[in-house]
């Protein structure tokens, strides 16, 4: 099984969003998760701010 690894938002990013959209750049944490086993890669730390993100979005 490959294992999957989060892109680089930073050398994607934008501000804008169509629709009120969410916008990738506001969600620096949030932006990395794409799979489940994103999830599972990061730290306590990370998912507070993964938490936090999604809260502040809700």
């Amino acid at each position: 099984m490959m294992a999957h690894t989060p892109t680089d938002s930073a050398s994607s990013s934008f501000q804008t969003g169509k629709e009120g959209a969410p916008t990738r750049g506001r969600f620096p944490e949030l932006d990395r998760v794409g799979l489940p086993v994103d999830l599972r890669n990061l730290s306590i730390d990370q998912l507070r701010q993964v938490a936090d993100e999604l809260r502040s979005e809700t």
